[in-house]
């Protein structure tokens, strides 16, 4: 059993948050998504949102809301990465340097 650390977020603040770093209005926003105007600041005040509406806000404000409910491990793990990059083979031995220069 894997031991997920989930945190408790209130979506919709953290939406418009995102919606004022990218200095989009709160009219562009709701033209962008398919809701009325008068909609958006309900969507703001909002604890928890429907997956299919938070993924097309999450691709009009370019941002990843799913990823503040968990943890997601950064490090990505050298040999693994070289068997997944280079010919599947167990014993590829790529370098650290090839390794990251191939990721970015």
């Amino acid at each position: 059993m894997f031991n997920i650390q989930l945190k408790e977020v209130h979506i919709g603040q953290e939406i418009d948050k995102r919606r004022e770093e990218l200095n989009m209005s709160k009219s562009e926003f709701g033209r962008l998504i398919g809701v009325p105007q008068q909609h958006v600041n309900r969507i703001f005040e909002k604890v928890s949102i429907d997956t299919v509406k938070l993924i097309k806000i999450s691709r009009v404000l370019d941002f990843n809301f799913f990823s503040l409910y968990c943890d997601i491990p950064n490090n990505v793990y050298a040999y693994m990465a070289a068997v997944a990059l280079g010919d599947g083979n167990a014993m590829n031995n790529i370098g650290d340097a090839a390794l990251a220069t191939i990721i970015e």
